[in-house]
């Protein structure tokens, strides 16, 4: 367990949101997907400043409470990919409509380039570009804190879905190889759903993850 880190499970479909703060007690909040009240009662009890919301994907249980959390912390800076950014703001493309749910967001306040480090007080946070389950999804890597924020590309024993419009397998199956992969074994995958795991867990157990490494 990391000290830095809070898993709060938000939505019907219970997606996992994190918390992570730095030593200047200020934190950001990864993928509010819904539950914005609830999310901000934990930085409250924590005495955090929030300083940047960043979004893996733009998928609607991943953003939902996105304009509730960014009505509350409004110098809260909202990070993500670009693509993630236009599509997040449109039911259509967020998979909201597919079932009823409207979702729209405010857009990014900055979008996020491959490979591009964010200065975090006493952490650095790698951005790295991972699409396959959604266009535009992006991976949050913190080398200080062994752990890497992977939204809905890798998951404990599975790995992300590709049957939505705009998914692929072979980029999905290629960013995991190349991206998390490689990764030190001891890193701690923290899911978009689920249980945390570790890269080295997956490299040995997860059945996906067995024609990925060939």
């Amino acid at each position: 367990m990391n000290d830095n880190i809070t898993t709060i499970k938000v939505g019907s479909l219970e997606t996992c949101c994190y918390i992570v703060s730095n030593n200047n007690k200020e934190c950001i909040v990864i993928d509010p997907g819904e539950d914005a009240v609830k999310i901000s009662e934990e930085i409250a009890k924590r005495n955090l400043i929030c300083k940047y919301i960043m979004i893996t994907h733009s998928h609607f249980d991943h953003v939902a409470g996105l304009s509730d959390l960014k009505s509350m912390y409004g110098d809260a800076k909202i990070l993500c990919h670009k693509i993630c950014g236009k599509r997040m703001q449109t039911p259509q493309f967020n998979l909201g409509e597919m079932l009823g749910i409207i979702v729209k967001t405010p857009p990014e306040d900055k979008a996020l380039e491959e490979n591009e480090i964010i200065d975090f007080g006493n952490l650095s946070i790698k951005c790295l570009y991972l699409p396959g389950h959604a266009p535009g999804h992006m991976v949050f890597y913190i080398s200080e804190l062994k752990s890497v924020f992977c939204g809905d590309t890798l998951f404990n024993g599975s790995m992300g879905r590709t049957d939505f419009e705009g998914c692929s397998y072979n980029d999905l199956a290629m960013g995991i190889k190349n991206h998390l992969l490689t990764l030190p074994k001891d890193t701690v995958v923290y899911p978009g759903h689920g249980l945390s795991t570790t890269i080295k867990k997956e490299l040995n157990t997860n059945p996906f993850i067995k024609d990925i490494k060939q």
